[in-house]
C-alpha cells in the first residue's frame, strides 16, 4: 500500500483501500489493466486509508474507492468505461453522480 504522504498531488489515479480486503485486491488488478490500456503514461497510486483519519472517516464502509482527478468514480468495483472516460475527459469533461 502506498502512504498518501508518498502520492505526488498532481496523481490524477488513486485507489482507496485497506489492509486485507479482498474487493481492493480485485480492484486494484482491474484498475491497473484499465490504466494501463487507456492511459499508459498514468499510474495507480493506492492509498491506505486506515493510516489517514480524514479518509477513514469518508472511505471506511465503502473500499475500494477509485478516485480520479480528486473526483470519486467508482465505488467497490471498477467500471472500466467510467473510468476510461474519466482519464480522457478530465473533471470538467465528467457529469458529479456521486455524493460530496
Amino acid at each position: 500500500m502506498t502512504d498518501a504522504d508518498q502520492v505526488p498531488d498532481a496523481a490524477r489515479v488513486r485507489l482507496m483501500s485497506r489492509p486485507g480486503c479482498h474487493l481492493c485486491e480485485t480492484a486494484r488488478a482491474a484498475l491497473e489493466r484499465v490504466v494501463r490500456d487507456a492511459a499508459p503514461e498514468e499510474r495507480v497510486h493506492e492509498i491506505d486509508i486506515t493510516q489517514h483519519p480524514e479518509l477513514m472517516q469518508r472511505y471506511s464502509h465503502e473500499v475500494p474507492v477509485v478516485v480520479i482527478d480528486g473526483q470519486p468514480i467508482c465505488v467497490f468495483t471498477v467500471d472500466a468505461k467510467k473510468v476510461r472516460s474519466a482519464l480522457r475527459h478530465g473533471p470538467a469533461g465528467r457529469r458529479r453522480w456521486w455524493r460530496a
